[in-house]
């Protein structure tokens, strides 16, 4: 009896000393059109295709940035709604819940991704909750351009969303309830918060922001937006920071902390084995204008290269979020891979972001199809990071000869680096 006991408690030790199978994730996006997965048998072609490339793990947007859901919602309006894509058929089929179904039976992670703080797009087509919703519409940030202070929803720049303004007290509330809303009815292996910033360094300029800034600052703010910054032309990124410009910048950093914070002990709340994952973009030097330090606390970047910012304002380094999440993936999508003093190749990327995650999180590298070499990019990426986020736009590898470059690329990453 104690033999086999002592055979029990090695394997144990073992078993929990053994490494982590590295991530090898396919994101599958989805743009509004209801139509991409209509049946359980769609996705049960697409699951099969994932597993027969080498991938042991899939990321399925269940809130595109239309703010429209892929699944049967208290909060938010269905994607049935969507102008773009119109399918005013009600379904019984569940998609969240058949891609959890269908990819643990077939031995893979499954992950659900929401495009958080956005709910409107095709500002064209005025199109998401903030323009059918009024109680929706009603918490969009305020823009200050050359021309002055605008509604967000009022854009119709290709690649502005309708976002929410995440200092106001009912988007924060709002974002909780929804974030329990899909972690408590799908128990995802994985939560992805995507979008869970400012659109860009246009917003949040509103007198609710103000009001918020100027407390943190501890005095009132004369000359808003001008103190901020000003415009020296026409073109909305020809800034000319202002007397408080970095203090707001490290204040709007901070709000975005506190807002990952806050949705991700909403998931551990409702579902404690689901991985907290945030996707951003590997731009550092530009990262800062939405708010988005996704450094380990305390981590600060010294500029090494020109045109590169000094993100080193007070209290700066204060605002990383990386010490809050589970797994943190870094959209690389550069098209060299290697170059170790190249900050416009993948390589360089990597580095620096995980000098930057300064290990408070597993690191996953995310890239798309347009590498160079995608069995470098591959092979890079699973030999610096914890694993690979491939992002797969419009069913990618259905086009002539992607399929076996991604299989290859795989099989030549797992072999190259053992």
């Amino acid at each position: 009896m104690k033999k086999c006991l002592l055979i029990a408690a090695l394997a144990m030790a073992f078993a929990c000393s053994a490494p982590r199978e590295k991530l090898l994730e396919i994101h599958l996006p989805n743009d509004g059109n209801l139509m991409r997965y209509p049946d359980v048998e769609s996705v049960q072609e697409v699951l099969d295709s994932v597993v027969s490339m080498g991938f042991n793990a899939v990321v399925v947007d269940i809130k595109p940035p239309v703010g429209f859901t892929y699944y049967e919602s208290e909060l938010l309006p269905n994607v049935r709604e969507a102008k773009r894509y119109p399918c005013h058929e009600k379904r019984d089929f569940d998609m969240a819940g058949t891609f959890i179904a269908e990819g643990h039976r077939r031995g893979l992670k499954v992950s659900l991704s929401s495009a958080t703080l956005s709910m409107g797009a095709w500002p064209l087509d005025e199109d998401g909750p903030a323009y059918t919703v009024p109680e929706i519409g009603a918490l969009t940030c305020v823009e200050y351009l050359p021309c002055g202070l605008r509604d967000i929803k009022d854009s119709r720049k290709h690649g502005i969303f309708a976002f929410l303004n995440p200092v106001l007290p009912q988007v924060r509330e709002l974002m909780v309830a929804h974030v329990k809303e899909v972690v408590g009815k799908y128990h995802p292996d994985g939560f992805l918060l995507d979008y869970c910033r400012y659109n860009n360094i246009h917003s949040d300029f509103s007198p609710a922001s103000r009001e918020a800034f100027e407390q943190w600052l501890g005095h009132e703010v004369e000359d808003f937006p001008q103190s901020i910054f000003t415009y020296r032309s026409d073109w909305e990124y020809d800034i000319a920071p202002g007397k408080y410009y970095r203090e707001w910048m490290t204040w709007r950093a901070g709000v975005i902390h506190d807002l990952v914070k806050e949705l991700a002990a909403a998931v551990k709340e409702v579902s404690p084995k689901t991985d907290v994952i945030y996707w951003a973009a590997s731009w550092w030097p530009s990262i800062q204008r939405n708010g988005q330090n996704w450094a380990g606390q305390g981590t600060q970047w010294i500029a090494g290269h020109e045109g590169e910012l000094d993100f080193n304002a007070p209290g700066y380094e204060k605002t990383g979020f990386a010490d809050c999440l589970d797994i943190f993936e870094m959209g690389a999508y550069l098209q060299r891979v290697l170059g170790a003093d190249d900050p416009e190749s993948m390589e360089y990327a990597v580095a620096r972001g995980k000098a930057l995650n300064a290990g408070a999180c597993r690191f996953v590298g995310s890239f798309a199809a347009d590498a160079e070499d995608m069995r470098e990019a591959f092979s890079l990426m699973y030999r610096q990071t914890d694993g690979i986020s491939f992002f797969a736009i419009d069913d990618c590898w259905k086009e002539p000869g992607l399929y076996e470059r991604l299989k290859d690329a795989i099989r030549y990453a797992k072999e190259s680096n053992r």
